[in-house]
């Protein structure tokens, strides 16, 4: 599995080695200032990184999320090219602050290394609140694996049968390979638990079905990943005023604080998940709803991008035009 990987990694990287530069050629731009930026650290940045040599004023920018940055998030904990990739890009912009450690800790200078989040737009109206103890939880992702929604399914059918008193909705919103195999679990869901699989949906309908205009309200977004980067997911719902349930692991623990949700060990039990959903309740008020909305708002807003290019981006812009004058070294 592994040598066979390696090979399609190397064929990608040739190929985006052999795009990249096909697309320089012919628009004349080897004597322009170049920056090719990367949304994922993948195969392809080493392709830019092999142009090095026939155009070394080309710089290098990459964000990096989590399947492309951590080993054990990746199919049997292989990163390709992960032992090289510290020397590969000039800006390594991971969308975390444990992703920017754990870079730092493999090796990456520091002046190359800068933490930034992505944001989310504002929202028209916070979501509002479910009347009295009945509760509705949303999750929302595609069905892989790494979410476990079976466990989330399985997690709150226990719920419902040793809290029989509470009405509880759950509303999942995405679909996937699973989706089938979570809605036979749900049939089996007690009186109390009703399950509803919403399917896809684009960005801009979920980001209105996180304001709850169309639930009659929602009181949290559950999230059991069993790893993730730094889910876009909890920065809307946390935007529209939504408190956070989610595992411990990638950088969850940057958005979900004290004050904004509700952190579970990955490897959790029944009791603690049971207790966190039950902890829900309290955070109706519109007082808090507010407060998550606006420590939201002031860490993942669209101003992150804003910002990410004037200090990222821009700079080395401004380099790569040094370095065709000379006034800069190429490395």
């Amino acid at each position: 599995f592994l040598f066979f990987d390696s090979l399609k990694s190397i064929g990608i990287a040739l190929q985006a080695r052999n795009a990249l530069r096909s697309c320089i050629l012919s628009r004349g731009l080897q004597h322009t200032p170049l920056v090719a930026y990367f949304f994922w650290f993948s195969p392809a940045v080493v392709g830019a990184w092999l142009l090095r040599r026939e155009f070394p004023h080309l710089r290098i920018v990459t964000r990096l999320h989590g399947g492309d940055l951590f080993p054990h998030q990746s199919l049997g904990g292989y990163l390709p090219f992960r032992f090289q990739r510290v020397d590969m890009a000039d800006v390594y912009a991971p969308c975390s602050q444990r992703g920017t450690d754990f870079l730092a800790n493999e090796g990456v200078a520091a002046k190359k290394l800068t933490c930034a989040y992505l944001g989310v737009p504002p929202v028209k109206a916070l979501a509002s609140a479910t009347p009295g103890d009945e509760m509705q939880l949303l999750s929302c992702s595609f069905t892989a694996p790494v979410k476990r929604l079976p466990l989330m399914a399985q997690s709150l059918l226990a719920f419902a049968a040793r809290h029989s008193h509470v009405a509880l909705h759950w509303r999942h919103v995405g679909d996937g390979p699973q989706l089938e195999a979570l809605k036979a679990t749900a049939d089996a869901a007690p009186p109390n638990l009703i399950c509803t699989f919403h399917g896809g949906m684009s960005v801009d309908e979920s980001r209105e079905f996180f304001q709850g205009m169309q639930t009659g309200g929602l009181d949290g977004l559950i999230n059991v990943s069993e790893s993730e980067g730094l889910p876009v997911s909890m920065m809307e719902a946390q935007m529209a005023g939504l408190p956070v349930i989610g595992t411990d692991v990638g950088g969850v623990s940057e958005i979900v604080r004290p004050d904004t949700g509700i952190l579970l060990p990955k490897d959790f039990t029944q009791d603690q998940f049971d207790s966190a959903v039950l902890r829900l309740r309290d955070w109706k008020k519109t007082e808090i709803r507010e407060h998550i909305a606006q420590k939201a708002s002031d860490r993942f807003s669209l101003d992150n991008y804003k910002n990410f290019i004037d200090e990222a981006l821009w700079p080395q812009m401004r380099l790569s035009q040094a370095i065709l004058e000379g006034a800069a070294p190429s490395r």
